[in-house]
């Protein structure tokens, strides 16, 4: 196996797990999305409280673009994951192969990788930031709606209101999927936390996952560039292994 073999073979697996993780984050938060959207006249992510009728609370839904972009966004990961896959997959059974020794050409393939790394890194960290904060303000805002709605009289309600503060987000979404406008919209009660939480860690894992990648080709293009030209490459082996052998006697 040749160093450049090597290479692409190693790119092949990341650019696997990179297509596999993405899935689990468009695949959830198209559910939940596409659940929330017309009840929350928005997105669910990003919530806020909104005077219903004078009466009490509802949660009004952010713009309907942050939904979009947290789904669409790791459509175009995917897609950019399995072009990587199909690209390494050619270079390890027909480029590797014709052009063992061509390091140069290696250089550029991967420093052009990289700059399409380096945007992508960008692209995932915002995409993890976006779920993992508007996860947390939706929270909030029911947290802010579930505590609104006891009336403090006494000692009693105080400790009520107190305890509210201190559940986990997961205990305030189960009270939104179990809500009565559910059943009167005629909708499935779906697990909104464990959609978006699962988002959530694939989000930051595809992060982490770029992050690698981005280095990785940073790393290969310095390593090629670093080597002698392709035409040379035969005469230094020659050398070296006349070096070693000593001079036929």
């Amino acid at each position: 196996m040749t160093e450049v073999t090597f290479m692409d073979k190693l790119a092949f697996v990341f650019y696997l797990f990179i297509t596999i993780v993405n899935i689990f984050i468009f695949s959830p938060m198209s559910v939940v999305d596409g659940h929330w959207r017309k009840l929350v006249d928005g997105c669910i992510l990003y919530s806020s409280l909104a005077s219903k009728n004078g009466t009490g609370f509802r949660l009004a839904g952010s713009n309907p673009s942050t939904c979009d972009f947290i789904i669409y966004c790791p459509v175009f990961f995917f897609l950019a994951g399995l072009f990587g896959v199909t690209v390494h997959i050619y270079r390890c059974k027909f480029v590797a192969d014709s052009r063992r020794d061509d390091f140069e050409h290696a250089a550029k393939f991967h420093l052009y990788e990289a700059v399409m790394g380096g945007i992508l890194t960008f692209l995932a960290l915002v995409t993890a930031c976006m779920v993992t904060h508007g996860y947390d303000v939706t929270c909030q805002e029911l947290r802010l709606m579930t505590t609104e709605s006891v009336i403090v009289k006494d000692v009693e309600d105080k400790w009520t209101s107190r305890f509210l503060t201190r559940l986990p987000c997961s205990f305030f979404y189960s009270v939104m999927d179990f809500s009565k406008h559910v059943n009167v919209a005629g909708k499935d009660v779906i697990n909104t936390t464990d959609g978006v939480t699962i988002a959530i860690t694939a989000s930051w894992l595809n992060f982490f996952l770029w992050i690698t990648v981005f280095g990785f080709h940073v790393a290969s293009a310095k390593h090629f560039k670093a080597q002698p030209p392709w035409w040379l490459s035969p005469i230094i082996r020659a050398w070296n292994q006349r070096r070693r052998t000593g001079p036929a006697i």
